[in-house]
């Protein structure tokens, strides 16, 4: 299997919309106002295919921010199958406000989403 944690964040990377965003695969420790993580948190595996589950965290300024740069992920993820070749699905499962306490407190959307990748 791929380091499926590294496909996306490099798909995410890739878009000119997200361009503004560092994407990372975890929290620094001296955490930028603006920035997107993605961490595999589930997930089965198969003799064929692999269903990873995949949290992506949009870190922001304000929750509004958040939540707009999280529906930009949210198509970018349902587009993936379109442009890598490895992927056969992928479904946004959930979108959710999920401010994080601080300290300092920080506005945050996570997106779960569910893929479906070949075994290799």
């Amino acid at each position: 299997m791929s380091d499926i944690e590294q496909t996306v964040k490099e798909w995410l990377d890739a878009d000119p919309r997200l361009a503004d965003w560092p994407v990372l695969r975890t929290v620094p420790p001296n955490r930028p106002t603006r920035f997107i993580t993605v961490e595999r948190t589930g997930g089965g595996e198969g003799l064929h295919s692999s269903t990873p589950l995949v949290t992506i965290q949009v870190w922001a300024e304000n929750r509004a921010e958040s939540a707009y740069t999280a529906g930009l992920v949210s198509v970018r993820m349902i587009d993936m199958p379109l442009g890598i070749s490895e992927i056969a699905d992928t479904t946004v499962e959930s979108v959710v406000n999920l401010p994080f306490p601080g300290p300092p407190p920080q506005a945050r959307t996570q997106v779960l989403a569910q893929i479906t990748q070949a075994a290799q």
